[in-house]
Order: C-alpha cells, then structure tokens, then sequence
C-alpha cells in the first residue's frame, strides 16, 4: 500500500505527484483538522446568497384589468351598432 498526497477539486480527487491506473480503487483518508479547515474556507470563499422575494404589483394588475374591461366594451358597443347580439337582423327597406 502506498501514500498519495492529493486536493478534491469540483467534487473530485485529484491525485498530486503521482500517476495511477485508470480504474484504481483507492480509499481516501481525511483528517478531522483538514476537513473542518476546508470547510470553513469554503464557507468564506462562497458568494453570500441573497433571497428576493417578489410581491404581486397590485397597482399594475389592476391597472392591466382595467384596460382590459375598457376594450371589451368598446368592442361590445362595436358589435351591437354593427347590430350583433340583439337578435335576428332585420333589413331597412
């Protein structure tokens, strides 16, 4: 059994001085110093995360509804001088 000195980088281990086959089982050992120390390095290194929390915009749906409603009745007013919606239509002779 030999010693390699190695780094995990993205989630790997990446071996240091040293070649091995591929599909060399190996078994890591860490130390509990170490592994508390890269924690706490990643912990300072990480952007901070920031939460954004998003409120519905009362003032614009409502504002959206009302432009809303004023087309339907402009096209409501529309159809009925067109004479839609009141009935059979009757020529003027």
């Amino acid at each position: 059994m030999k010693a390699y000195k190695g780094v995990v980088e993205n989630g790997v281990v990446v071996v240091i001085g040293g070649r091995l086959p591929e599909g060399t089982v190996v078994t890591v050992t860490v130390g509990e110093g170490e592994l508390l120390r890269a924690r706490i390095t990643n912990v300072l290194k990480r952007p901070r995360k920031v939460k954004v929390r998003l409120k519905p915009n009362t003032g614009l749906a409502a504002t959206l509804s009302e432009q809303a409603s004023r087309v339907g009745e402009q096209a409501s007013s529309a159809a009925a001088e067109l004479g839609y919606g009141r009935g059979p239509r009757v020529a003027n002779d």
